[in-house]
């Protein structure tokens, strides 16, 4: 859309009383500069607390990205009651579960949040969408069972603004759950980068020869030819974890006929991935996907307790963009922190023998995380034990990730490639994160904090970044950044080494030589010490346990403390009283005696 002249805008405001004119045209000339200079940016953050402050929408609308992805827990339509300690030493929430009229609230108290407000205002033609984890679904560890399904993901999208023509919209009417994929060109104008659901030929429940959907009978679906889009293109495939989940079974660590998607949304997903010729299709759902942690599926969710489906979900995206030679990246949330993830794929059929590397950028935590306090419980941050909250919260995270090797986790030690430009410029890749002056080492952050993927088409790279309150465009680093070229992320190109020749050949062998054929996806640090993890998850529950025990001990010592120091401090006056009471008794008795004696 063109801007309007300024002798327009001057005409209007004759009409317009009340409006300051040059208000008006600076507003409308910094839009049009913000279009014109809109890098190639999406942006993603999960676990927002509609109750909570929201630091972050000033600085995500500063980023100027093409699109906002909610990656979960977009409010808090659920509540807590408190903790059940019955099988200690998991501790479980006492959660009870959201009906419609919770989430229409929840929606109504977001949408009049001041800062998020200002972002939908103030950014240009941005696409805001995303993906349900629990707590927008309506329940803590949500699954099939839970009631509100349709309610939950139709709220959602009506929320987003998300037009019920469009396919996304439809099948959540029908009740098949959240998921859809959205396309960008950014080889189009700055603000015209989404594309129809036509446009991008990639969702396949649109036919061939028109846009209306054929749901109901998908063994009859029409084959329409693949997409094709230009060498700028991503596309963002949304996926529910939640509407057709197997609940989580007690004592069970790994539950092998688990899934997540349910058949309808897999076949969806497998085909429509197949359809789409994007340089790089990124996959956003609520739950990590590479992470090794507690075994508890109650207490820590993730792909890992679904074998079989996390293995479905790895052939899909590998041998379908392997096919097309395409990049996959997944997104995630959840855990109230941000982490990047890596895992190494190994590929054995008869005699071939192939290796690509997977990666995962979870990005969570926006109005609570574990470095200000883990807890979306509004009284944990702002009771007068807030404090002492968020130092539990903070200092626990950091002692997994200093304990625990979590050989999913990236650990940079500085750049790891360069890429020659033309003018001879020199760019540093930092494929194991600490670009840009943000932090080396393990690479997770426990602030605030939000994701951005920015596509360097000129120099064929990906920047990854987990930004904070502090990152604003002109001032502050992000808290983690890595990078790496289209090449690696398609598995042209090796990925950075992280161990040595002999490490990673032992690794190899491990994996190709698995009883099963196909591919077979590790840490890319190599398996994980059992012993060590062990030992660390006894080291963290004993921190956290001792946490909680010693101010259960410290306030009643510190209670009866008081009250020593105030009786010592009263010792004085009493005794004085005591004296002056025996002295008025004995008095008394004296006077008795004389009476009798006269």
């Amino acid at each position: 859309m063109r801007a309007a002249p300024n002798s327009l805008i001057w005409m209007l405001c004759c009409f317009m009383k009340g409006y300051k004119c040059n208000t008006i045209a600076d507003d409308i000339n910094e839009s049009s500069l913000r279009r014109q200079q809109r890098p190639s940016r999406l942006t993603f953050g999960s676990c927002n607390n509609q109750d909570l402050p929201q630091p972050l929408w000033p600085v995500i609308e500063s980023r100027n990205a093409a699109a906002f992805i909610f990656g979960g827990d977009t409010i808090y339509a659920d509540s807590t009651q408190g903790l059940d300690f019955s099988e200690f030493p998991s501790i479980k929430p006492v959660v009870r579960q959201a009906t419609p009229e919770t989430f229409d609230a929840a929606y109504q108290t977001q949408l009049q949040n001041p800062g998020y407000q200002n972002f939908l205002q103030r950014s240009t033609n941005i696409t805001v969408f995303g993906c349900l984890d629990d707590h927008d679904y309506g329940v803590n560890n949500g699954d099939r069972t839970y009631p509100y399904a349709r309610e939950s993901a139709l709220g959602f999208l009506k929320f987003i603004n998300e037009p019920k023509q469009s396919l996304m919209y439809q099948r959540a009417e029908r009740g098949f759950g959240l998921y859809g994929v959205k396309a960008f060109d950014f080889s189009r104008p700055p603000g015209q980068e989404l594309l129809t659901e036509t446009e991008a030929a990639i969702d396949i429940d649109i036919t061939a020869n028109t846009t209306e959907s054929s749901f109901d009978n998908s063994n009859t679906r029409q084959e329409h030819r693949p997409s094709s889009l230009s060498s700028k293109s991503v596309a963002v495939f949304i996926l529910d974890v939640r509407t057709n989940k197997t609940p989580w079974k007690k004592g069970v660590q790994y539950d092998h006929e688990g899934d997540f998607l349910g058949e309808r949304q897999w076949q969806w997903f497998e085909r429509s991935l197949k359809q789409s010729t994007a340089t790089i299709n990124i996959i956003v759902q609520g739950l990590p996907v590479h992470a090794h942690r507690h075994s508890d599926a109650n207490a820590v969710e993730d792909w890992e307790k679904f074998p079989k489906a996390r293995q479905r979900l790895y052939d899909t995206l590998l041998q379908s963009q392997e096919e097309r030679g395409a990049a996959p990246m997944l997104i995630s949330g959840d855990v109230h922190m941000a982490q990047l993830r890596r895992s190494d794929c190994y590929f054995t059929f008869n005699d071939e023998k192939k290796k690509r590397s997977l990666l995962e950028i979870t990005t969570s935590g926006m109005t609570h995380s574990w470095g200000t306090c883990f807890s979306p419980q509004v009284r944990h941050h702002t009771h007068w034990y807030k404090r002492y909250a968020s130092f539990v919260s903070r200092s626990a995270m950091t002692l997994m990730h200093f304990v625990m090797q979590l050989n999913d986790v990236m650990i940079s030690h500085g750049p790891t490639s360069t890429i020659q430009k033309e003018d001879e410029e020199v760019i540093s890749l930092y494929g194991n994160g600490g670009g840009e002056g943000s932090k080396l080492g393990k690479q997770y952050a426990l602030d605030l904090n939000f994701g951005e993927l920015e596509f360097d088409w000129e120099h064929g790279m990906v920047i990854a970044r987990i930004l904070g309150v502090e990152s604003t465009t002109t001032t502050g680093r992000p808290l983690l950044s890595a990078s790496w070229t289209l090449d690696q992320l398609s598995g042209k190109e090796d990925m950075p080494r992280v161990m040595s020749v002999s490490e990673e050949q032992k690794m190899a062998y491990s994996a190709t030589n698995m009883d099963s054929n196909g591919w077979h996806c590790m840490a890319h640090r190599g398996d994980t010490d059992s012993l060590r993890f062990k030992l660390g998850s006894i080291a963290l529950i004993s921190w956290v346990s001792l946490m909680v025990v010693v101010p259960v001990l410290i306030v009643p010592l510190a209670v009866f403390a008081m009250l020593l120091y105030f009786v010592s401090r009263r010792m004085p006056r009493m005794n004085i009283c005591f004296e002056g009471f025996r002295f008025a008794a004995s008095t008394k008795e004296e006077r008795k005696m004389k009476a009798k004696m006269n």
